[in-house]
């Protein structure tokens, strides 16, 4: 209560921290975490969407360019902007097609992406997102131009040209209908435990917080929340006490958080080749090819690519 000074008591037989990735519930009870910073940045806005054949509201896109990847999130049901001005000025388009983006890049970059009237900011973003696969120069090593750069540059081109396959370019960005936020700092935080006490369990970022990529975060806290509720709803239908299983709980969810934080880890080794200063310029070029292959095969096998989906959005089989 703000109009008394008595700090009030709750008791219960479980406290779920669920309050995020400054957790007050982790620092009160001084629970030891492993943390580090990925030397990226994110700026996030929403944006109208110019509308196009097959335009749909439920698909979301992800493009990796250099310096990090920019994410297209689609929101759900639209808001006119015909009725006042939008954020770079441009209102009356009656357009109700909207999405958020999260573009997480290197501070540099952020900085100069924040300070971007919002024209130029439109203009920069709609030529990440719209450019398709292109050509690279020759290494000098035919050898490895011929089995790596040429097929991975095949698979991109086929992917990218094929008229009813599962690629598609994201839509045109019309207009800025948010200010842009930002810059926020990525950093990587994991709990060594979800069940610091008896009485407590962690779930969502309060427990764990990762790089964006691929939107693993939203997902791993739903499945966290899912187990749990798997866990007590076993306890209570035993007649035991909520916490019994606990143990075995946290035991699962750390396994499984580590695993998607290790292969987010390895995706953003290298998607982070380009710009490393500390990487010899000799191995830039090879690394990005042997990773184009690698993401162009990916997509070019129909069962990888979908078992990677559903695996992404909790729907495949548990770690």
């Amino acid at each position: 209560d703000s109009n008394n000074d008595t700090p009030n008591s709750i008791r219960a037989r479980l406290l779920i921290a669920a309050d995020g990735a400054n957790s007050q519930i982790v620092k009160r009870l001084q629970v030891p975490q492993t943390k580090r910073s990925y030397d990226r940045q994110s700026i996030i806005c929403t944006v109208s969407l110019q509308h196009r054949p097959g335009l749909k509201r439920n698909v979301a896109y992800q493009k990796f360019v250099r310096g990090g990847p920019i994410a297209l999130l689609p929101t759900w049901g639209g808001i006119p902007v015909n009725s006042g001005s939008s954020a770079s000025g441009n209102a009356g388009n009656n357009e109700d097609f909207y999405g958020n983006i999260v573009w997480s890049t290197t501070p540099t970059k952020a900085a100069r992406l924040l300070a971007l009237p919002s024209p130029r900011f439109l203009e920069e973003l709609n030529r990440e997102l719209q450019n398709g696969p292109t050509s690279s120069q020759p290494s000098g090593l035919p050898l490895l131009d011929s089995l790596v750069k040429f097929a991975g540059e095949g698979l991109a081109l086929k992917a990218w040209n094929e008229p009813n396959g599962a690629f598609s370019t994201p839509p045109v960005i019309s207009d800025l209908v948010s200010k842009r936020y930002g810059p926020m700092e990525l950093k990587l935080s994991q709990c060594h435990t979800y069940h610091p006490h008896p009485r407590v369990a962690l779930i969502g970022d309060a427990g764990h917080t990762f790089h964006p990529m691929a939107g693993q975060g939203l997902n791993l806290g739903l499945s966290d929340v899912e187990s749990l509720c798997a866990n007590l709803q076993k306890a209570q239908t035993g007649g035991m006490e909520l916490n019994t299983f606990l143990q075995e709980w946290d035991r699962e969810r750390l396994v499984e958080s580590t695993a998607i934080m290790g292969g987010i880890q390895v995706l953003h080794g290298f998607f982070s080749v380009a710009g490393n200063q500390e990487l010899p310029a000799a191995l830039e070029l090879p690394i990005g090819w042997v990773r184009s292959l690698g993401m162009n095969g990916i997509q070019s096998l129909g069962v990888v690519r979908k078992g990677l989906a559903r695996l992404a959005a909790g729907v495949g089989p548990r770690v």
